[in-house]
């Protein structure tokens, strides 16, 4: 191959890949922002309380899945720019 000149797929290819991942991206912001915490709660609150005990606090249950939500979004933050500059050297 020629250095300097790229070859991409066809034009049906990546509209393919894009519709992929727009359907993708919107069934996980479903889950994770409609069905989940329903379903969360409704299991939380079996015993009448909406009282959680967890690493032996007691959490509200819908402050419970807040609290949870933050630590895995930072989490996610703080790892993002060591886990992406590693994809970005491994080759």
């Amino acid at each position: 191959m020629i250095e300097g000149i790229t070859q991409t797929a066809s034009k049906r290819v990546i509209n393919g890949w894009a519709m992929y991942d727009w359907a993708n991206s919107v069934y996980n912001l479903v889950i994770t922002t409609t069905f989940f915490p329903i379903y969360f709660l409704a299991v939380t609150n079996g015993n009448g309380t909406h009282e959680v005990s967890f690493l032996g606090r007691k959490f509200v249950n819908s402050s419970l899945y807040d609290y949870i939500l933050a630590v895995a979004y930072l989490i996610i933050a703080l790892s993002y720019p060591i886990l992406t500059s590693i994809a970005d050297t491994g080759q």
